[in-house]
């Protein structure tokens, strides 16, 4: 954050708000002393701060906090957990506060003096029990003098001031630097011993060329050796009779029994004998990573640089992994750390040793890091994928160690609870839909309130109505999920009606963005359906949050229309086949054509013809009847035809 700061000023008045800022964790330098930090300037660009950039970077800053207070006010009771209570509501008056203490350039450096001052204070407040450590050796050579110089600057001090409180703090000691004969102008690159008395006379011994008048300093120069590479030092730390010749001439007999304690120990792998020798050398020594990486110089450096940095924490946790990062924590830690290392030593281990060796140490999922349960509520609201990588930390237990440290451990209760509904029945534990589901669970958990999935019906009434012949109908549904989220609907008829069927009985709602949508059929089959008037049904759309129901109302008439149709298709096909085949007979017989009705005709009513009546008079008969009998079976197929309403 630093780095982005200087940038940030560098670049003068600002015009938007930082990505850093809207989207990641910088927004919390509203919440600190550092009025610069508030401001979004860096206090050591002091002299280069105009009160123009002020004014302009406290508008920008303040129009997104004003944002955050109306969505605040308008119902988004989440942002007060993501911000932290407190925080919108106070920003503006914050920011306030900046700008009438940075505005005129005596005033900006008069802040930068005090914020100064405050920084060295800390630094050295916490760099006295590290001291204190080390003067208890007696002894402060040139490479133990540049450890100490790291461990300053890491706690906070500028390179000038970390030289400056190490000399101050060895001469308040009455340390003062061991004259030679080619005394070094820099004091900083001798050996310091009380009162300056010389080395020689004390116990001593020679270490890959070197003397060494301490085990820290042996347990120094073999480290130093070793990170550099050199395999003769990696050689002398597997050696049994090397070590215990250095304790022997120190007249250390207790590490002496203790390194063959450690080189005798047949669990411990190569790499851990060697770390086990040497940090019982020297317990303050630094934790090496590799090449590219600085070393951490302290557990509590190690907590302070994991919890800001992806790759740090990476790396430690490799290491913890490894076994090797838990002998040098039990060598140089305090006793409240050592007292947090577990037992075992995988990925849930080290993340339980972390929360418990430093309660508000946040949880790591992928690269981003979370301090609160509502930060962490709104990365799975606004990440369309994130519900993969928190399903991963969740399976794994991650969750639990950090949940337990800040106290809010029934979060996973309730997410197992809610899980359980909203997974339900037929859905594989591991298969998509259910991690999501569970996903979505563990968003309700995290803040209370949080808007769930709300499925709208575009329709309240489905009508089925009229059908006749044999053509299925089809009313299509819309459903719409308008808040977003991963929910499960199932469909279903409550009340059943023969001949209707939904073209399917559950839909997924699988996008975290608020807009999917989805469509359902009903279909009516007129064939299936009774005939006795409209029928009324509903049709169950539920999920775990809602029951919406839809009335289907499903009718079938008799195929007046198709009926009549086939009617009059079946008399003209009959009257052609009659008249082809009169046709036909007239020619195969050669009798001749004298009517339709003439004795020896198709149609069995000679005797009527045999009793005086003419062939047109009884032709006229069967015309009449034929048409009677006609129009009375319309009539009737007409009235039949006409629905019941029930």
């Amino acid at each position: 954050m630093a780095q982005r700061l200087i940038e940030a000023t560098k670049d003068g008045a600002m015009v938007a708000v930082p990505a850093a800022y809207e989207d990641g964790q910088d927004w919390e330098t509203i919440l600190g002393e550092d009025v610069f930090a508030r401001l979004y300037l860096a206090a050591s660009l002091f002299e280069h701060i105009t009160d123009a950039q002020v004014q302009a970077n406290a508008t920008v800053l303040k129009a997104f906090w004003e944002r955050k207070r109306i969505l605040l006010i308008t119902g988004n009771k989440s942002l007060d957990e993501i911000y932290k209570p407190g925080t919108i509501a106070k920003a503006e008056e914050r920011l306030d506060a900046a700008v009438v203490a940075l505005s005129g350039a005596d005033n900006r450096e008069r802040c930068f003096n005090e914020l100064n001052n405050r920084r060295r204070q800390k630094a050295s407040a916490e760099m006295g029990e590290y001291m204190r450590h080390q003067l208890a050796n007696q002894l402060m050579r040139p490479d133990a003098i540049k450890l100490a110089l790291a461990e300053g600057q890491a706690k906070g001090f500028e390179p000038a001031e970390a030289e400056e409180y190490l000399l101050s703090s060895l001469r308040t000691a009455g340390f003062a630097p061991v004259k030679t004969i080619n005394q070094n102008p820099n004091l900083l690159l001798s050996s310091w011993t009380p009162g300056g008395e010389p080395l020689t006379g004390r116990p001593h011994t020679k270490v890959m060329g070197h003397d060494v008048y301490s085990l820290e300093e042996a347990g120094l120069v073999l480290y130093n050796a070793l990170v550099a590479g050199d395999e003769k030092a990696a050689r002398n730390l597997d050696t049994e009779d090397y070590l215990t010749n250095i304790a022997h001439d120190l007249k250390e007999n207790d590490a002496l029994l203790d390194i063959r304690d450690i080189l005798g120990n047949r669990k411990l792998k190569v790499i851990q004998k060697r770390l086990s020798i040497l940090y019982l050398l020297g317990p303050g020594m630094p934790f090496y990573v590799d090449e590219h990486t600085e070393a951490f110089t302290s557990p509590a450096q190690l907590l302070e640089r994991a919890s800001v940095s992806a790759h740090d924490f990476s790396l430690a946790e490799e290491a913890f992994k490894a076994g090797n990062l838990q002998i040098w924590i039990n060598a140089s830690a305090t006793a409240e750390v050592k007292a947090a290392l577990p037992v075992g030593k995988n990925s849930l281990n080290f993340r339980e040793f972390l929360h418990k060796a430093n309660p508000q140490f946040p949880l790591w999922i992928s690269e981003i890091s979370f301090a609160t349960p509502a930060q962490l509520a709104n990365f799975i609201t606004h990440e369309e994928e994130s519900w993969k990588v928190v399903y991963g930390s969740l399976s794994s237990g991650y969750l639990s160690p950090w949940l337990n440290a800040i106290g809010q451990n029934d979060i996973l209760e309730k997410q197992a609870e809610l899980a359980r509904v909203l997974i339900g029945v037929g859905l594989e534990k591991n298969s998509e839909k259910a991690r999501k589901l569970s996903v979505q669970a563990l968003l309700e958990a995290l803040v209370s309130g949080t808007t769930t999935p709300k499925i709208e019906v575009d329709f309240s009434l489905v009508e089925l109505t009229g059908l006749s012949g044999e053509v299925e109908a089809a009313r299509v549904i819309t459903l719409s999920n308008t808040t977003g989220g991963y929910v499960r609907v199932k469909i279903s008829m409550l009340t059943p009606l023969d001949g209707v069927r939904i073209s399917s009985d559950e839909i997924f709602f699988d996008q975290r963005m608020p807009g999917q949508k989805f469509e359902i059929t009903v279909h009516g089959n007129p064939i299936l359906m009774p005939r006795d008037g409209q029928h009324t049904g509903t049709l169950l759309i539920s999920s775990a949050y809602q029951r919406e129901e839809v009335s289907v109302v499903a009718e079938a008439v008799f195929p007046s229309k198709e009926f009549i149709k086939f009617v009059s298709l079946s008399a003209i096909s009959l009257g052609l086949i009659i008249g082809i085949t009169r046709l036909l007979l007239e020619e195969i017989s050669g009798a001749g054509y004298r009517g339709l009705l003439q004795q020896g005709a198709l149609f069995p009513i000679d005797s009527a013809t045999e009793g005086g009546a003419g062939e047109a008079y009884w032709g006229l008969c069967f015309m009449l009847l034929l048409v009677g009998l006609s129009y009375g079976f319309v009539r009737v197929l007409i009235k039949i035809s006409k629905p019941k309403i029930s």
